[in-house]
């Protein structure tokens, strides 16, 4: 499981503030320099979820259950805080 999920654990505890009261610092993510860069492929983020999981899936990492991901994706962010 460790050489599957690498720190991904640790690195989603630190971003949805797993066992912390107060809010983290702020961020601000901007793709304008990287495009200006040429960097300008893009895929949408619940087209890179579905393919990276059914990557594990193929390679037998997670289950062959198929999961409803726009069902679970509304599930977290319902679970998370609203945005101030």
């Amino acid at each position: 499981m460790r050489d599957f999920v690498g720190l991904s654990f640790q690195y989603a505890d630190y971003s949805l503030r797993y066992a912390h009261t107060e809010s983290g610092p702020p961020s601000i993510v901007s793709t304008v320099k990287i495009n200006r860069a040429g960097f300008t492929e893009m895929m949408d983020t619940e087209d890179m979820f579905r393919k990276w999981f059914r990557q594990a899936k193929e390679e037998r990492l997670l289950p062959l259950r198929q999961v409803n991901l726009t069902s679970f994706l509304l599930q977290v962010r319902s679970a998370s805080p609203a945005p101030a």
